[in-house]
């Protein structure tokens, strides 16, 4: 099985998605920590009246260039 490659949800640098990356899917404990004070702000939200989908539990096409 071959190497799973992700962009980083903050910076979007590519990073292997892997066991060994504890800060997956971030690329580093600065960007996973900046994406926890977005939450904490309150920067980002959910949509409450947006009702849960069944299409809301498939899995993400990776794209693996």
């Amino acid at each position: 099985m071959g190497e799973i490659w992700v962009s980083c949800p903050i910076c979007r640098k590519k990073v292997i998605y892997d066991v060994r990356n504890e800060c997956r899917p971030f690329c580093s404990e600065d960007c996973r920590k900046k994406d926890w004070a977005h939450w904490m702000t309150e920067s980002y939200v959910m949509d409450a009246d947006d009702p849960v989908r069944e299409t809301d539990n498939v899995v993400p096409t990776v794209d693996c260039d």
